[in-house]
Order: C-alpha cells, then structure tokens, then sequence
C-alpha cells in the first residue's frame, strides 16, 4: 500500500488536465470499485491537509463498503496508468515503444507493408531525437520483416550497411552512457563543493576536467556535447573564472539552437541551460544579453512548459525572477532591487515547496537593503531565513549569519550580539571547509562589540582591512565575498562613507 501521503501528495500534483483525464478514463468503466475510488479521488482532492475522518465519512456517505487501505492501493495503481496513458504522447520514448510494438502485431499478421512504412517512421523519430537503443531494435526488426517475407536479395545487399550501422549505434549508445555516468559523477562532487576552498577540492573537480571524455572532447551525440560543456561550465564557476564559464554556456546554448529537436525534447536540459548563461552574463555586468536571454527564456517556458509541465513551468518562472534581482544586485542597483524584492516577495515565498531558491532570493533582498543602509528591513529578510527549519545550503546560511552579526553591530545591539556570535561561532564548527575570511570577520565583530575606544576601533579596523585585501586576492578565498564583500564594509566603516559610494554603477 501506499505511504497515506504519498497518494495525497500524487492527486495535490495533478494539473486540471491530468484529472480531466483521469475523471474521463473513471466513466469509461463501470462497477462499485470504479464508483468507490472515484468517491475517494473526489475525497482527497477536495482536502487542503490529509484527514483520515473526513476521507472515512466521504466513503460512508456514498455507501462504500471497501476497505480504505485496499481502495487507497486500488486509486494509486490506476492513477499512475491513467498518468502514463496522459503523457505517453509527450514522452518521446513512450511513442517509440508504442510504434515498435505495433511493428511487431504488423510483422506477426505478415502485413509487411504497413510494417515496414511504420518502422520507416519510428526510424525518423529515434535519430532524431538520438534514440539508438531504439534504432538498433528497429535494424533488428526491418532485417525480420526481410527474412519473414522471404526478400533475400535484399537481406543480403542491406546486410554489410546493417552491420556497420549497429556498430555506429553501439559506439554512440556507448559515448552518451560515459557521458552520463561522468555528468551524475559530478554533479554528486559540486553539490558537496559548489565553492572551491582549497587544493584537494579543486583536484576533485579537475578530475573531471582531465577525464579523456572532456579533455580529448570525445562528444559525438547533442547529449554528450552539452554535458561537455555543463561539466565544464560548473567548474569555471566553482573557480569564478566568469569569462571561461560564459564561454561554456555560450556553446550549451549553440548546441540547442544547432538541434531544435534536441531543444524540444530535452527541455529541462535547455532551461538549465539558459539560466546558466544568464548567470554568467550577469556575474561578468553584460545586463542587454542578460535581459535579452530572460526574455527568450520566459517566451520559450509559456510556449513549450506553461500547459505541458505546470510545475516545472512555475519554477523556471521563479528562477527568472531571481534572476532579474540578481541581475540588478550585480550592476549595484540596489534601490531598483529592493523595489523588485518587495514586488515579488510574497510571489516567491507562495511558490511550490519544490522551487529550491527562495533563500538566495530572501538573501539578495537582505543585502540590498543592507547595502542601502536600511538595516531593519535586511534584518527581517535575515531572520526569515535563519528561522527556517530546514533546506538552507551552507554557503547562503554562512552568509545571511554574518549579515546579521554586521547588521546587529550597525544597530548597536551590542547585548544580542555575544550570544549570536556564540551560536554563530558553534555553525562554523560544524562546517568542515571554512573560509579563512570567516574567522577573520568572526573575530573582527567580536573585537568591535567589546571595543569602547575609538582608536583601538580604528586599529582593529585598519588591520582587519589588510587581512581582507590578501584573502579576497586568494583564489581559494574569492568565494567569500561574492554576495557580502566585508572588505567594502571594512573600508567604508574606516572612511565613514555610505557602502553605495563604493559600489555604484559608475564605479562599474
């Protein structure tokens, strides 16, 4: 049976359309089993939180008389066939399948026309979409239909090309399998180090980049050349090396406007894609390709995603939100995007538990305002993210709490700040890869707070401020002070100037 939200979770997903075909499906069938879990569907579907009672008095009312957990497992299984019968003509795969078993029912009635005009098509569609499993069954099927029907001759002159076509298959089945082994591979290394800190993590992420598949570029396939230039990209971006990783997702982006076939069918892939060059365009201020990619990117999400995939629809939409405050954060708009934050707070923060980056967006809000000099508003985008039970990166939960110590240091809450830096201090701990500029802002804020004298405040600045400067040069330390660059705070404390006259876009 079921986990009980495991089918509340799986109606709660459906789309208007999903249930319209599954209601369909329901009325061609007849029968008490039929009406039951209908009644039931109808139960579940109409409760915002699952309640066991309400679901057993919906039951009682029609008359039902089946047993919950058998009924449940019953609505579960013909969910998921109704599921597979709705998106079997949008999965590629699916009609391939489809087109070869209908081959086979052709090819035992001994109707090899039709069986070979059906294999004729399935053969179009499969390289098309690079699909050579299913090309190596269709060589296997057309070489039958030849022998079923006796066409010896033909058998025999198409034999040699058959062969050395199914070697061809093998090899680039082969290629893409690498490929994909080698894309999960790393995608397990980034999301354990998307920041490069030190020697032996950059020598996990190199290994990738020495591995013959990418340093020899043994991409044959669309597939395999994205995930080329994916693994590629991913790397530059560990490093902050911005002008490589433009460069990368510059070529992901050729690959699907080379393959509009390849762009239709692997639309995840293209709008991971896309968001990947937005982001490089943004971290290296070019604003007009940036905007101009956004735009192309939100055309292409309500034209192919908005009725197909609603939810993966919503998230690429999110995604391109956060991507426009990120992009008026990295040109130092900061007023623009505190605008734009408070527009569309309440939009991101109401958006499917599945869209992952809420935090960034609630981060990017609080520094802006912070960088304004608006410290209360930052602090309540700050503590709307610490109080959050779960689902915060390290990279952002470091940050936001060094925000918030600066901004309590700023308010001159110097009471609150012995027990933050404390709990703080204990976070740091748990991490195994600090950041060297972590302890040194760490140890700057707890100096500060107990320092009464404006001359020792000036020295513990003024030598704080030489330790920044070497760190943000390390490669290894750059990564700190991507979103909340404590060197500008640093000397604008010392110069007591606003952080705007420093970051501005004239200074740009």
């Amino acid at each position: 049976m079921p986990d009980k939200s495991e089918l509340f979770k799986l109606i709660k997903s459906l789309t208007k359309s999903e249930k319209r075909h599954f209601k369909l499906q329901a009325k061609g069938f007849s029968g008490q089993q039929t009406a039951h879990y209908e009644i039931l569907f109808n139960a579940l579907d109409k409760q915002k939180e699952y309640s066991r009672s309400k679901t057993l008095i919906a039951l009682r009312k029609a008359g039902a008389k089946v047993e919950l957990p058998v009924l449940k497992q019953y609505l579960f299984d013909y969910l998921l066939k109704s599921l597979a019968s709705f998106n079997s003509k949008k999965d590629i795969d699916n009609q391939l399948s489809s087109m070869i078993n209908s081959t086979k029912v052709l090819l035992n009635k001994k109707l090899f026309k039709s069986a070979e005009k059906a294999l004729a098509k399935a053969r179009r569609i499969a390289q098309k979409h690079e699909r050579f499993i299913r090309l190596l069954e269709i060589n296997r099927i057309e070489q039958l239909v030849l022998q079923q029907k006796g066409d010896f001759k033909a058998l025999e002159k198409r034999f040699e090309s058959y062969h050395e076509e199914e070697l061809t298959l093998i090899e680039k089945e082969k290629n893409i399998r690498q490929f994909r082994s080698l894309a999960i591979e790393n995608f397990i290394n980034y999301y354990k180090t998307p920041a490069i800190r030190n020697k032996k993590e950059q020598n996990k992420h190199l290994k990738a980049m020495n591995n013959p598949l990418i340093k020899d570029r043994q991409d044959i396939t669309s597939y395999s050349s994205y995930v080329l230039h994916n693994i590629s990209g991913q790397y530059y971006e560990g490093s902050m090396d911005y002008n490589s990783l433009y460069k990368h997702t510059k070529a992901c982006i050729l690959i699907f406007e080379d393959n509009i076939v390849f762009k239709n069918s692997e639309q995840k892939f293209y709008v991971s894609a896309a968001s990947n060059h937005i982001l490089a365009c943004i971290k290296l201020r070019k604003k007009t390709e940036a905007e101009n990619t956004i735009a192309v990117l939100n055309s292409y999400a309500e034209i192919k995603l908005k009725n197909s995939s609603p939810l993966f629809y919503s998230n690429t939409f999110q995604n391109t939100i956060l991507l426009k405050l990120l992009l008026k954060f990295w040109t130092f708009e900061f007023k623009e995007a505190c605008s734009y934050y408070l527009e569309n707070i309440d939009h991101i923060t109401s958006a499917p538990k599945a869209y992952v980056k809420e935090n960034e967006f609630l981060l990017l809000g609080a520094l802006s305002f912070f960088y304004l000099g608006k410290h209360n508003k930052a602090l309540d985008a700050c503590i709307t993210i610490i109080n959050k039970p779960s689902g915060i990166g390290d990279y952002i939960q470091s940050v936001v709490r060094f925000l918030n110590l600066i901004i309590h240091y700023e308010l001159e809450n110097y009471n609150l700040l012995d027990y933050l830096i404390t709990s703080s201090y204990r976070f740091l701990l748990k991490r195994k890869n600090q950041f060297k500029t972590e302890k040194v802002v760490m140890n700057l804020i707890k100096s500060l707070a107990a320092s009464v004298d404006k001359a020792k405040t000036e020295k513990l600045l003024t030598n704080a401020l030489s330790e920044l400067r070497g760190l943000k040069n390390n490669p290894f330390e750059k990564k700190a002070f991507e979103y909340l660059d404590y060197e500008v705070w640093v000397r604008c404390k010392l110069k007591k100037i606003p952080i705007t006259q420093v970051l501005k876009p004239d200074n740009l």
